[in-house]
């Protein structure tokens, strides 16, 4: 038998609501292991290994321990499947003699279990843990309303059935899912572990764009349990208020050497997805601003439109030797100022005689 340790605490469960404190208990691996359990059996071929567990309180106690399935949180992390869900490998395949114990106030004791693989199961790595757990019942309540708080911890299991070590990963989505309301907005990934080994992924994203936005998220480590299916949602703590961005995930999956607790066999791949956001904040000085601009160009058009006008109802005059823009201002009764924009004629508004000169509305002069 190889063991090797490594002790993890899941939170704690909170059932229900109530104002009393949990119980205070600790579980851990029983020398010669430390810190986790590993086991190597062939099918049909089982072990022994103890646990320590101790009430680090004054109270009495009764604790119940058992086995489950090691399965993922919605971070991708590792966890422990619960009591009453359905068990299929080392949550079947774990023995106590007895157990629920008894723990008197600063009690620890010793429990040892059995490990006893079926005679038909795959190679591979299965995963899993022990867990100590505590239920107390809220007193003086006589109505029946009481509630149970419930506390659990948890030791770490891996049990390797020697054959064909098959590592395949399947980076199956990722995603930018926009804010609605309130919320802001966040990543989606989704990996499958297709083979029999233990992965373990680490994870980047960076994202970068219009208006000049650089910025990189990194989610925990994922875990990923032989044969399971993980949908991570990334948070995303400082999103801009608008933008057209690229957001490039790096995933570097490595198989996790449970022996040597350890990475091994890493590789690295990409995949990128376009970000566009526009939060309703902006929406009102964004609306102002596309207005304006409507406006300005509602305006050039119109006076394009009028200069064309303008010069498609105009009659062409010769321009004399001494004749001046107010002369002909006069002469045709069009606004000096109209004849030098239409004309293109700036100060001193100088007349070059010969030169023509377009006059609007085609009228007859006062002059003969």
């Amino acid at each position: 038998m190889k063991r090797a340790a490594r002790f993890l605490i899941l939170p704690l469960l909170l059932l229900g609501f109530g104002s009393q404190a949990l119980a205070n208990i600790s579980l851990t691996a029983a020398p010669p292991a430390d810190r986790q359990f590993y086991f190597v059996l062939n099918p049909g071929k089982a072990d022994t290994g103890a646990v320590q567990i101790e009430n680090i309180g004054s109270d009495e106690l009764n604790v119940e321990l058992y086995a489950a399935d090691g399965t993922q949180s919605n971070q991708g992390t590792f966890a422990l499947t619960t009591k009453s869900a359905e068990q299929n490998f080392i949550g079947k395949w774990v023995y106590f003699n007895d157990p629920v114990i008894h723990l008197k106030g600063n009690e620890k004791k010793i429990i040892q279990f059995s490990v006893k693989v079926p005679d038909k199961v795959s190679p591979g790595t299965y995963s899993g843990g022990i867990a100590a757990q505590v239920s107390a019942a809220n007193n003086g309540d006589t109505k029946g309303t009481s509630v149970n708080v419930t506390s659990r911890v948890v030791v770490k299991m891996f049990v390797a059935i020697p054959g064909e070590r098959v590592t395949k990963f399947d980076w199956k989505n990722f995603s930018f899912v926009p804010g609605e309301k309130n919320s802001k907005p966040y990543f989606r990934i989704g990996y499958e572990n297709q083979g029999n080994t233990v992965l373990n992924v680490q994870q980047k994203i960076d994202i970068s764009g219009f208006p000049g936005i650089q910025q990189t998220i990194e989610p925990p480590i994922a875990n990923l349990t032989q044969g399971s299916v993980v949908d991570i949602p990334v948070k995303w703590d400082d999103p801009p208020y608008f933008g057209i961005m690229t957001a490039k995930a790096t995933a570097t999956i490595s198989e996790f050497d449970v022996i040597n607790n350890k990475n091994i066999n890493s590789r690295t791949e990409e995949k990128s997805v376009t970000v566009v956001i526009i939060n309703p904040i902006v929406y009102i000085p964004l609306g102002i601003l596309i207005l304006v601009i409507i406006g300005i160009a509602v305006l050039l058009l119109t006076k394009k439109k009028h200069k064309k006008v303008l010069v498609k109802s105009s009659v062409e005059h010769k321009v004399k030797a001494g004749e001046t823009i107010n002369d002909l201002a006069e002469k045709y009764d069009v606004p000096w100022k109209t004849l030098a924009k239409l004309n293109k004629l700036k100060a001193p508004y100088y007349l070059k005689p010969g030169a023509i000169i377009l006059i609007p509305k085609a009228v007859k002069s006062k002059k003969k």
